[in-house]
């Protein structure tokens, strides 16, 4: 005989964020009432990508203090509006944000004056995207 296909179906697969960005493997097990194949075991092959990016990833400051200028990273979307709700800036950073339009914000970072020279540490921004609530921008010292 000749083995034709039966009907098609078609599985959905979701995650829950947050997810790692890269490839992700899996299997789905789907269960049948068919007594000779009563589990069917589905492997599954995804890339995460994420629709919000900072430019740049990380931001650099001088070793021996605060640095001439203000550091500032852009969060960008790739096609989606969103909304940046909280800049948490470590300790003696100060974050202040703007966001001129649906699909970009800027986050400037300072230090007060008099401040002792700061330790690497990460930046945190808190985004209305469900799948990205959050992104974390690296603050080191140049050179380290």
């Amino acid at each position: 005989g000749r083995n034709e296909a039966g009907p098609g179906y078609r599985i959905n697969v979701s995650t829950a964020p947050p997810l790692p960005a890269g490839e992700l493997n899996g299997t789905v097990q789907v269960l049948t009432d068919d007594p000779l194949q009563p589990i069917v075991n589905l492997s599954v092959t995804a890339e995460a990508q994420f629709p919000l990016r900072a430019e740049p990833a990380e931001l650099l400051f001088p070793a021996d203090g605060a640095p001439a200028e203000p550091l500032q990273v852009t969060i960008i979307s790739e096609g989606r509006p969103f909304l940046i709700k909280e800049v948490v800036a470590p300790p003696p950073w100060e974050a202040k944000w703007t966001q001129p339009g649906a699909s970009a914000g800027v986050i400037t970072l300072t230090l007060p004056p008099d401040s002792p020279p700061p330790e690497p540490a990460v930046l945190h921004i808190r985004t209305d995207v469900a799948v990205q609530p959050e992104i974390l921008v690296l603050l080191r010292r140049s050179g380290e």
